[in-house]
């Protein structure tokens, strides 16, 4: 099928093949790369478990086939029950997110297409327990999905909440929550979803490349609390061509558990016996696109963004160029920005680095297999885009730190991420998973993330307080000498950990407007989305303007035109004369992922058995 695309300079136009994509409505046009036809296959060595509260299985008709492997029912069960067999009768929401997770279709091909699918389906607090512990102990899925809710988040002190924290880290499992569909209403993260554990996931606006009016976000119980949801993707109108079309976060997170199982296939030979799932976490994070401007807008000595006051602009602070989209009943912030940030003697500091209705930004499947192969790295010197994992930060009289051997030219940025886990404590430590059981939180750990130039002056800093995640997207001046690095520290006792990290140069290609180091269609959209702006309208940073002159205009396009097809990944350049929308810098990637797919190493799992050691009140400070 062609697609067209005209934009309105003109007559000027391009038409283009796009790649086969992972459900025909989840490629944007400027935004989540989430086209996967390279990677046919991807995935068949991970297990991806999900729970559902709807009480039917998988409709015959799917894109699975035998990578279906199981679908038990814990209805009205406790986990000390058996599973029972799946009621008679099939349901499409359950069949939906599981094909965009896995399914192979060569027309709708999900994110993972040779993952394994284990369903269970649940309704309320004690059959959760018993579906978790199934997924852990006889599955052994190596990521959940979890498209349901039991009303509001309590800010991650919900008994379910606390019980995700503690399985999520007993099993080794990546938990990822779909958000809600309360967004008209603030504080409406649906529960489970305020957990620190995992990655909790809202739908994304394909419009507007915000948030979409029904998406949850914020959380309840305190009035500056963490941000919520963590990131974004697509969940308007998603269909694997055999149902009907379907719109919610439940859709919106199978694509981030996809792009999971694709992660730890592709890097599992450095993952080891480290927890894998804060590599996921960290890699799904820090490869996120950013909506609008790049970052926060310099010489702003202080914002606050709050999305429900955005669309009134009743706050003294908002980030310049960051207006309000009125689009529904709840205001969408503009442009990402971190929820509360400041700027003091040229350091720039937040505490609450996450849009509070966006997360990160936008889930970038593409980018994240590119920050994968980047490979593990350091502490020490490392290079542009890597990550690192298990190293057990012990740091509070020193820190971790990571020297980016690629010096930053003027305009570059570099997005940072740094996870650990909650420790959550079992109240009786038996380490059994009973109806009956109460946990509880220890207190969180307190890691930092800071970067440094190349005279070891701090210049950013990721400082929250409340969470178990920092982040950082901020544009780098030239260095006065010497590299920029990036340094973990703060924590009191040895605490695993995973950090991502992305040094991307705007003046590497000229036409990159996106700065993923290649220059594709995706970089015609951002120009597209800016044409006619000035650095003054958008804050003081201009995507799309490649030639430095302060507005976008017909000449940038020209600088991409003559650059279209090159990147920095020189497999991914050869040969190249008019890329698809997703595909590019991908083919670089074929013979690593296939090398991936032999098979993962297991440990093996006993969550609910005596012989599994629960962390107690006397592992509260390790």
């Amino acid at each position: 099928m062609q697609l067209l695309r005209c934009f309105l300079i003109g007559l000027l136009c391009t038409t283009y093949a796009p790649a086969a994509v992972a459900l025909n409505t989840s490629t944007l046009p400027a935004g989540a790369n989430l086209g996967w036809s390279p990677l046919v296959g991807v995935g068949g060595s991970v297990r991806v478990g999900l729970l559902d509260t709807l009480p039917y299985g998988i409709l015959p008709q799917n894109n699975l086939g035998v990578r279906l492997i199981e679908q038990v029912s814990f209805l009205d069960l406790a986990p000390a029950d058996q599973p029972a067999a799946m009621p008679e009768g099939f349901d499409p929401h359950e069949t939906l997110a599981a094909d965009v997770i896995a399914g192979a279709s060569a027309t709708h091909p999900g994110i993972a297409s040779g993952a394994s699918i284990h369903l269970a389906s649940i309704n309320d607090s004690p059959s959760l327990r018993a579906g978790a512990a199934w997924l852990a102990n006889h599955a052994q899925a190596d990521v959940w999905n979890f498209s349901f809710g039991f009303g509001e988040n309590q800010n991650g002190q919900s008994s379910d909440e606390l019980f995700i924290d503690w399985i999520a880290t007993a099993s080794g499992a990546l938990v990822v929550q779909s958000a809600g569909n309360n967004g008209q209403t603030v504080n409406r993260i649906a529960n489970p979803g305020g957990f620190f554990n995992g990655i909790t996931v809202g739908a994304m606006d394909e419009l507007t490349q915000g948030r979409s009016t029904y998406s949850s976000y914020r959380l309840n119980g305190c009035a500056e609390c963490r941000a919520k949801p963590d990131i974004l993707a697509p969940g308007n109108f998603v269909t694997d061509g055999l149902t009907q079309s379907q719109t919610g976060t439940s859709f919106a997170a199978p694509h981030v558990a996809g792009t999971a199982a694709v992660l730890l296939e592709i890097a599992d030979s450095q993952l080891g016996a480290d927890p894998a799932r804060l590599f996921a976490r960290a890699t799904i994070l820090n490869s996120a696109r950013k909506r609008g401007v790049g970052g926060p807008a310099p010489g702003l000595s202080q914002s606050f963004d709050f999305g429900a006051n955005n669309a009134t602009n009743d706050r003294n602070y908002l980030v310049a160029g960051d207006q309000a989209l009125q689009t529904g009943a709840a205001g969408l912030t503009g442009s990402w920005t971190p929820t509360e940030w400041s700027v003091a003697a040229g350091v720039f500091t937040t505490t609450r680095p996450l849009d509070e209705e966006q997360g990160v930004g936008l889930l970038d499947t593409q980018r994240s297999v590119i920050q994968t192969v980047a490979g593990r790295q350091g502490p020490g010197s490392v290079a542009a885009i890597g990550w690192d994992l298990g190293s057990q930060c012990d740091c509070g009289a020193g820190a971790l730190s990571y020297t980016l051997g690629s010096a930053a030219a003027q305009g570059a940025f570099l997005t940072a991420t740094l996870v650990w886990d909650r420790v959550v404590m079992e109240a009786d430590g038996d380490g059994v998973i009973e109806s009956s059981d109460s946990y509880t939180a220890a207190p969180l750990e307190h890691l930092s993330l800071l970067v440094r130039d190349g005279l070891g002056q701090v210049v950013a800093q990721s400082l929250s307080i409340d969470d178990n995640l920092q982040h950082l997207h901020v544009p780098l001046a030239l260095a006065a000498s010497g590299d920029y690095s990036i340094e973990v520290a703060g924590a009191t006792t040895p605490t695993p950990f995973g950090l991502a990290w992305w040094l991307s140069d705007a003046g590497l290609l000229p036409g990159d407007f996106d700065r993923d180091g290649s220059v594709t269609l995706q970089d015609l959209a951002v120009w597209r989305s800016g044409f006619g702006a000035t650095s003054i309208a958008r804050g003081g940073i201009t995507p799309g303007d490649a030639n430095g002159d302060l507005a976008i205009d017909a000449a940038d396009y020209s600088l991409w035109r003559d650059h279209l097809g090159q990147s920095i990944f020189p497999a991914a350049t050869a040969g190249v004369a008019a890329p698809e929308p997703t595909g590019l810098a991908l083919g670089v990637l074929l013979a690593l992922a296939a090398a991936a797919g032999a098979g993962r190493l297991r440990p093996t799992r006993h969550v609910g058995f005596a012989q599994f050691h629960s962390p107690t009140a006397a592992d509260s400070n390790g």
